[in-house]
């Protein structure tokens, strides 16, 4: 057995498209076509508004924030919850007072195994 860390001490800050208080952790890269992480946004923290480079899922694990998507509409998401991006669709996250963590999947025709699996 192997123990690894994928905490926010491990991550890199992100500060493009004027995200700030963002660290991401890169956990598994299998391809050109699949990578997993972990976000780690602080209280009030954003990752700003960007286009996604392929599907993206996200899987709220603590804390609480707001997304958007292509619609620019607003949505509440806590533990629990899993957001999906089509590649291309621009979106931003938002962490509220409690701060955030998620872990990013991202790949080629995420949508369709998503939809499948928790329809």
């Amino acid at each position: 057995m192997k123990i690894f860390s994928f905490s926010d001490s491990h991550g890199t800050a992100i500060h493009e498209y004027g995200s700030r208080g963002f660290t991401y952790t890169n956990i598994l890269e299998a391809d050109d076509h699949c990578q997993i992480g972990c976000a780690w946004l602080e209280r009030d923290a954003v990752i700003g508004t960007h286009p996604a480079g392929q599907d993206q899922l996200m899987l709220v694990t603590t804390g609480s924030g707001i997304v958007s998507g292509k619609e620019g509409k607003p949505v509440e998401v806590s533990p629990g919850s899993a957001v999906l991006w089509e590649a291309t669709e621009i979106h931003e996250t938002r962490a509220l007072a409690s701060g955030l963590s998620a872990i990013i999947i991202q790949g080629r025709g995420l949508e369709a195994a998503v939809r499948s699996a928790l329809a």
